[in-house]
């Protein structure tokens, strides 16, 4: 089974795109419960 390269950088990029989408969504929420103290 082999994967071209254009596949593999595409899925690639959109693996990093998704991963950092969800790093910036948790620190928001991080930040915004700990400024109203629920947690």
């Amino acid at each position: 089974m082999t994967i071209s390269l254009p596949a593999l950088l595409s899925q690639l990029l959109l693996g990093l795109v998704n991963g950092s989408f969800y790093a910036i969504l948790s620190l928001g929420l991080a930040v915004i419960f700990g400024l109203l103290n629920v947690i």
